[in-house]
């Protein structure tokens, strides 16, 4: 008798943790639905996966960046590694009757071909060519199709991975490519999410610059603006493609400037520093004059780029 109510205590125990450990499960899910508002099945794979860019070192440092999975289709680096991490809270939890990850990452060229990715862990790609020695020989006979295959081996993964990689290092992908990730649970009817990546220019840009200032000397005496040629060098970080449209619109540009401007009957020279923003179509700026009767004199400025002005102009009219 005694032995029966210690096995019954045993067994509500268990089941009172196991409770307790799916509520918990619950609370983390729902703290997730604040940014991620779409699922509240937690046996779906977007509620623990994680999805990281660990992007080419610059300036002596390493970055990264998470994805957003409510989004769907984010951008990329050249040069950057895809990683992924599954929440190993959710993965014990469930177990292999309520999870069994499967990681399948390809390429969709352009001309809508696929090329299928290893994921470390996941996913083994294995390729090979059809008629290959009709190729090598040069000589391709009685119009045999040389194709170009993969052989694709997913491991099963019941709980026992919490993370991968995709590795791009010596992938040829060009700026019309996507990289499409599909994380599925196969035990539950093969739930599951998808997420699109394409590569983006982002990050630290030089370049050129030029367009049309209006100049004032700050000194008395001098009461009007001259109009001026601007010429110089910038320098300007680029957001990420999905970043804010103010990130965008006040993102600043700067650099050395050279103001070209009439002085009364004199022509004067300027040299100093701008600041630009409004996607760098306006400047502002300041220096010093180095020639003329008025050499060594303060000076600041106002004007446009032309060139990025007609730059942007051409891309809003592309959209």
């Amino acid at each position: 008798m005694k032995t029966k109510i210690l096995l019954l205590f045993l067994l509500f125990t268990i089941m009172l943790s196991a409770q307790t450990t799916i509520d918990e499960l619950q609370k983390i899910q729902e703290a997730k639905l604040s940014k991620n508002k779409f699922s509240d099945n937690i046996y779906d794979p977007i509620n623990f996966t994680t999805i990281t860019e660990r992007l080419p070192k610059t300036n002596g440092s390493n970055t990264t960046y998470k994805f957003m999975l409510a989004a769907g289709l984010d951008y990329i680096k050249k040069g950057s590694q895809i990683h992924i991490d599954f929440d190993r809270k959710f993965i014990d939890v469930l177990g292999s009757s309520g999870c069994n990850l499967q990681v399948l990452a390809y390429i969709q060229r352009k001309d809508k071909t696929i090329k299928p990715l290893n994921v470390f862990g996941f996913t083994v790609v294995e390729e090979k060519v059809e008629n290959a020695d009709f190729m090598k020989n040069g000589n391709v006979q009685n119009s045999k199709d040389v194709k170009y295959l993969y052989t694709v081996n997913v491991n099963k993964t019941n709980g026992e991975s919490y993370s991968g990689e995709i590795n791009l290092a010596w992938e040829e992908i060009s700026d019309e490519d996507k990289i499409i990730l599909h994380i599925t649970n196969k035990a539950k009817n093969n739930i599951g999410f998808t997420m699109v990546l394409v590569y983006d220019d982002f990050g630290w840009k030089q370049n050129p610059t030029g367009g049309f200032s209006f100049v004032k000397i700050a000194e008395k005496g001098f009461t009007e603006f001259s109009p001026a040629a601007s010429i110089g060098y910038v320098f300007r970080f680029q957001p990420r493609r999905s970043s804010y449209f103010w990130g965008h619109f006040l993102s600043p540009s700067f650099g050395p400037m050279l103001h070209v401007f009439q002085n009364n009957e004199n022509t004067t020279i300027g040299a100093g520093l701008s600041l630009s923003t409004f996607y760098n179509t306006v400047s502002f700026g300041g220096g010093w004059t180095i020639n003329g009767v008025n050499h060594g004199k303060p000076y600041f400025s106002i004007g446009l780029n032309f060139i990025e002005s007609y730059n942007t102009l051409t891309s809003l009219l592309k959209k």
